[in-house]
């Protein structure tokens, strides 16, 4: 449109037919005859009219898109959690039934993992883990308890290559401990030495199943136990999974290491350190405030056996002979109050129990048996 300061001079705009400058005031075109009035608004109402049905079309088409998308997204992730075999109702005493299981749940470990490399959902991907990773621990506890109940009687033999194990050298059966777990066992048929010597040892050789995902823990006493290989779950799976998964497993990793090979038992002499405790729980009162998690009863329970461990451990916190506490505990006490976020539970037990110390001259007293005792009260009802 043009338009000039001279009020005499007319406003014009071009013909949308012919293009043609024109007097705005015109309803037929004087150079193509065209009806602008109607024609445009009949124009303009076509126009709309098609771009509204093709915006339709399109959301349509995107609909039922997406409608075939979510369809094959639960059918793949059904699929896939189906594949994963119950083991709930297994009576598993013998290790011919543990390899049979082992060699299952790898499978299903590399299956997992071609699985989430897939275009899936994230929250499929999270909750197809999650199946997995609960299979893997039901798996463990069958392992621990087979290995139990031989333990006085085939006498199988574990080896892995956990440092405890032989300082990383072959054991005595030739068995490399730089290798995953393997177990051999061991036919013993034994008289006692009062009647002979042993009659003979058999090793029998069975091929080992891959089970990257178990680490063998050291639980005192000479005794190992299997655990989850935190490492390997984590940068096996953990780049394709939430950002609340991998802050999970990024946090199990730092216990495992932690723990240097060893497994953790409340008021146990293998505990980590209070210090190391501390951080423990700052890590998960973190996650615990800034992730909504499937696993969030487990990880507050863990929190409570953390801090009830470390307001008391019958190997850390006090100088029995002198019933008083140990100068190391009381720095760890005062490092926790100034570390640990006030408004948590966890720093309202710990500065309860450190008071009644403190008031009593940091001698061991009922006031803080009574509030060590109470806490683990509060938390086990």
């Amino acid at each position: 449109m043009s338009t000039s300061n001279d009020n005499n001079e007319k406003a014009t705009v071009k013909c949308p037919y012919c293009n043609e400058e024109i007097d705005t005031n015109l309803k037929i075109c004087p150079y193509c005859g065209e009806n602008l009035k109607t024609n445009l608004k009949f124009k303009y109402n076509k126009d709309v009219l098609s771009i509204s049905l093709f915006v339709f079309l399109i959301a349509i088409l995107i609909f039922s898109l997406s409608l075939i998308t979510l369809n094959y997204e639960n059918k793949s992730y059904e699929k896939f959690v189906n594949n994963i075999k119950s083991i709930e109702t297994l009576n598993i005493t013998d290790f011919t039934q543990l390899y049979d299981l082992l060699t299952e749940v790898s499978k299903e470990g590399n299956d997992l993992k071609k699985y989430l490399s897939e275009l899936h959902l994230k929250s499929n991907k999270d909750k197809a883990f999650l199946a997995y990773f609960k299979k893997l621990f039901t798996t463990i506890e069958i392992f621990n308890e087979v290995n139990e109940q031989s333990y006085y009687g085939l006498g199988y033999y574990i080896s892995t290559a956990n440092p405890f194990l032989n300082e990383g050298k072959p054991d005595y059966l030739g068995h490399d401990p730089k290798k995953y777990i393997k177990i051999i066992p061991v036919m013993e048929k034994a008289h006692d030495k009062y009647y002979g010597d042993y009659d003979f040892i058999k090793e029998v050789k069975i091929a080992k199943p891959e089970v990257p995902f178990l680490k063998l823990l050291y639980s005192g006493e000479g005794v190992f136990v299997a655990g989850c290989n935190y490492d390997y779950i984590s940068n096996t799976y953990s780049k394709y999974l939430s950002k609340a998964w991998q802050n999970y497993l990024t946090i199990k990793q730092k216990e495992e290491k932690d723990l240097k090979g060893g497994t953790y038992y409340q008021d146990g002499a293998l505990n980590p350190s209070m210090k190391t405790l501390i951080n423990w729980i700052i890590d998960w009162r973190n996650f615990l405030d800034n992730n909504k998690f499937i696993l969030n009863d487990e990880i507050n329970q863990a929190l409570k056996t953390y801090t009830a461990d470390f307001m008391f451990n019958t190997y850390q916190t006090f100088d029995f002979n002198e019933e008083k506490l140990l100068p190391q505990a009381r720095e760890a006490y005062e490092e926790f109050l100034k570390k640990v976020n006030p408004k948590t539970k966890e720093y309202e037990a710990v500065n309860k129990c450190y008071f009644s110390l403190k008031t009593h001259n940091f001698k061991l007293n009922e006031d803080f048996k009574s509030c060590v005792e109470n806490y683990v009260d509060d938390n086990n009802s």
